[in-house]
């Protein structure tokens, strides 16, 4: 779980990161990673010190469900005005599958490794877009930035700007972090809205709604980055009519395709 582990080190570091960059001026938005904090911003200490920097915040913590772990991004804006937990979970990176049929072998796996603590995340299972101001957030957390009706369903619902907010550390160098932003940056040109990437490690970027990277900060280096955005209320067909303009175009083109060849097909026999 990623969440385990963070300090308070870290949440000072973010805090005074934040207040860095709003000394140079007011923001209309701040993003936090995933995982950021490492506790929920509806705890009154750390709603206390949010509440201080006075503007419209995005922050990844744990999720605040008794008894349950929860991966989650929490909209705080004078109090906390929304929660959206993630829904779908990286299969033996936040989750175990079988869990209960398997339960005995990841008990032995996961203890011959150092890991019995482990325990699996919790999905969400409502979609919330959060208020923060005149904002409507859609955020996908981590991995969920790969599926696009994630996306579609945030836009559907209201959201005005997508968010990523992302924990990259386990890809190290490697190609995969690149290839998760990527694959993600699609996201903004199904809907037609701007990309607010933010991670701890991996990259962060802010992509327009035609896909083209705005912006995009030097990896592993620690700071508050000052970016353009803007929010949006059109809905493209896909947001509309979802897969159903994938099965379209597939349509269409296999119909040009077999027009074109019964013309060949004509012209040879004439000849």
């Amino acid at each position: 779980m990623k969440a385990q582990g963070r300090s308070a080190a870290e949440w000072n570091l973010y805090l005074k990161l934040t207040r860095a960059a709003l000394a140079a001026g007011p923001a209309q938005l701040v993003v936090w990673p995933e995982t950021a904090s490492p506790r929920a911003p509806s705890e009154p200490a750390a709603l206390s010190a949010l509440q201080r920097l006075n503007v419209p915040m995005v922050v990844g913590a744990p999720g605040d469900v008794p008894g349950q772990v929860r991966n989650s991004a929490y909209g705080v804006y004078g109090q906390v005005t929304g929660r959206q937990d993630k829904r779908v979970l990286v299969p033996f990176g936040a989750t175990l599958p079988f869990e209960h049929a398997l339960g005995g072998v990841y008990r032995a796996v996961l203890g011959g490794l150092g890991m019995s603590g482990y325990t699996s995340t919790t999905p969400g299972t409502a979609l919330t877009v959060l208020p923060l101001g005149a904002l409507r957030a859609g955020v996908s957390i981590c991995y969920e930035s790969v599926f696009p009706a994630l996306a579609r369903q945030a836009v559907r619902a209201g959201a005005t700007v997508l968010m990523v907010i992302s924990n990259d550390a386990w890809f190290g160098r490697g190609a995969g972090a690149e290839q998760h932003f990527q694959m993600g940056r699609l996201r903004a040109i199904e809907t037609r809205r701007f990309l607010l990437r933010a991670g701890n490690d991996g990259v962060s970027a802010v992509v327009d709604p035609w896909g083209r990277t705005v912006f995009r900060a030097p990896r592993g280096e620690r700071a508050a980055y000052r970016v353009p955005f803007d929010v949006a209320t059109g809905v493209t067909p896909y947001v509309k009519f979802g897969e159903w303009v994938l099965m379209g175009s597939v349509v269409t083109l296999l119909a040009l395709l077999a027009a074109r060849l019964v013309a060949s097909c004509l012209r040879l026999k004439l000849t």
